[in-house]
């Protein structure tokens, strides 16, 4: 049984959100965040300060400082709409208990990166705010989205357009409402971590320590499941101490058929992947029959295997990176370095994941690149 819990939000005034908000913190360069704070020093940018290496408790002042932000008094849920090229994303915006990760009431699919889950967590423990919710997906329910549709005729408390992306808020605070919205939920059983599992990991580990109520929950937006997209990460790994490039391919080719490329192919199906090394593309094709997903394939009969990585959890010798074109960014990247791959697999999809869950199946980290892709700070979850 999912429990939704409503919170008190900071926040903005609705003629500044699109001055404070920023886009995911993880998409901009060091170029574009010196560039934000130069124009807007009072923004979520100039709080955080994402790219230099400072003590967490000088964003924590800042933040307290902020002369823009203001709590709600009444805890509220809001209902959160993204429209980005003609497809429209819609769903809550609440607390969810992070204690709830261990009866199964919400379930991760891929493992974290441990130095970055231990990271977050004693920056969560410091700044003591949520400025990005994780993204929860649930299997579709015409009651949730019946509730939606009702409640976004209404007018927005937000309305704006950044990077692209439009963006729309309703705040919900009415308790007979609020009481209505945590009814419906109570009817799922399960929620899926569809984008945030370091996010979320580190949250749980701060809700184990911390004695603060809100603490124990993690701003989470919930979406239907049907309206996710699904793309994957691409994969830089660095082989200079293990194999040479003929080694490599040649090792491969005992359970894979390999054929050059002219150019880069994307992957056309779960057996299938593209890789660069030596300046050259090539395509590798899985011989035998699977059940695998894609990226269990990868690890299990190429990172593991024959790239001798073992623990995919803490291996300096692997960079994760996302693009629509990622042929052009792997060979900026590797260029000269014939010791080098750049790797490339076809997407799971949301039943692929849903399935791993349940069977509490840990698929790799960065096993999924899933739109879409929530604004920092238009709401901030504060204890």
């Amino acid at each position: 049984m999912v429990h939704l819990h409503p919170f008190s939000a900071h926040h903005v005034a609705p003629d500044q959100v699109k001055e404070f908000a920023s886009p995911p913190i993880d998409s901009l360069s060091s170029y574009e965040i010196d560039r934000v704070i130069d124009k807007q020093p009072h923004s979520l940018l100039g709080i955080i300060q994402p790219h230099q290496k400072e003590n967490f408790q000088n964003i924590r002042n800042r933040f307290l400082k902020s002369p823009y932000l203001i709590r709600e008094p009444t805890p509220s849920f809001y209902i959160y709409e993204i429209i980005q090229q003609n497809r429209v994303y819609k769903g809550i915006i609440a607390g969810v208990s992070c204690n709830n990760g261990s009866t199964g009431i919400v379930l991760p699919h891929e493992n974290t990166l441990e130095k970055r889950e231990k990271l977050f967590e004693k920056y969560l423990e410091t700044v003591q705010f949520n400025a990005e919710p994780v993204l929860l997906a649930f299997e579709d329910s015409k009651p949730i989205q019946q509730l939606l549709n009702d409640y976004s005729k209404q007018s927005p408390f937000y309305d704006f357009t950044l990077f692209t992306q439009r963006h729309r808020l309703w705040k919900i605070s009415d308790c007979e409402k609020i009481t209505n919205i945590k009814s419906i939920f109570e009817n799922h059983s399960t929620l899926y971590i569809a984008d945030g599992h370091h996010r979320w990991a580190s949250s749980c580990r701060l809700s184990k320590s911390s004695l603060s109520q809100e603490a124990q929950y993690c701003m989470c937006f919930l979406l239907p499941a049907s309206s996710l997209q699904l793309d994957s990460f691409y994969r830089i790994i660095d082989f200079s101490k293990q194999l040479t490039c003929n080694e490599f391919i040649s090792r491969l080719s005992h359970t894979f058929t390999v054929s050059l490329s002219k150019n880069y192919q994307t992957p056309g199906h779960k057996k299938s992947f593209s890789f660069f090394t030596n300046g050259n593309w090539y395509i590798a094709n899985y011989l035998k029959k699977t059940e695998l997903t894609a990226v269990e394939l990868l690890y299990k009969k190429i990172i593991n295997p024959i790239l001798g990585i073992e623990n995919d959890r803490n291996n300096p010798r692997i960079e994760y990176g996302y693009s629509q074109h990622p042929n052009k960014l792997i060979e900026e990247k590797i260029k000269e370095r014939s010791d080098f791959l750049g790797i490339t697999h076809f997407p799971i999809n949301f039943e692929q994941i849903k399935s791993k869950a349940d069977q509490g199946v840990m698929l790799p980290p960065k096993s999924s690149y899933i739109q879409p892709k929530m604004i920092s700070g238009m709401l901030l979850h504060a204890w």
